[in-house]
């Protein structure tokens, strides 16, 4: 398949990134478009014709600036690609808000996926889920060593360790 352009990446990308939890970067959006669109290994590493950039995510960085150039967008943050309420509305007049994103990649694809997506579209960030983690498996909190390991004899608790 040849390079899609940048008018066939655009709403690919904000799909993409309102199912991203609503934001995300140019690396994650660059390599999961390029599943997406189904690009070889060769279309991937093509370069621009000043050598410097790739073909596809220089595309696909146009595309994103023209979305932000129309509203859809948030280009405040540096290195932050951010859906706007403009860009969400567009979204939904287009029946995609509610849509998973259409692409096939390896599990650990997916799972990251999932994560980046599914866990910041529930409102839960790095932090909140370290603390669910930390809950599950120290529900009494954490311990310290040697002294909540050594009994009031002097011997070590083996099956805490």
């Amino acid at each position: 398949m040849p390079i899609p352009s940048q008018k066939d990446i655009r709403i690919p990308l904000l799909h993409l990134i309102h199912v991203l939890g609503g934001a995300s970067n140019r690396t994650e959006c660059c390599h999961i478009l390029a599943d997406y669109f189904h690009l070889s290994k060769k279309e991937r590493e093509e370069l621009q014709p000043s050598g410097i950039d790739r073909k596809f995510d220089n595309r696909v960085a146009w595309a994103r600036n023209t979305l932000c150039d129309v509203g859809f967008l948030d280009r405040s943050r540096h290195g932050v690609w951010q859906i706007t309420v403009k860009g969400t509305k567009e979204l939904a007049r287009l029946g995609l808000s509610e849509k998973p994103f259409p692409v096939t990649v390896s599990a650990s694809k997916q799972s990251a996926l999932f994560v980046t997506g599914k866990l910041k579209q529930k409102g839960r960030d790095i932090e909140e889920l370290f603390e669910l983690v930390l809950a599950e498996i120290a529900p009494n909190g954490p311990k310290k060593f040697p002294d909540d390991f050594i009994d009031n004899k002097g011997r070590i608790d083996f099956y805490e360790v």
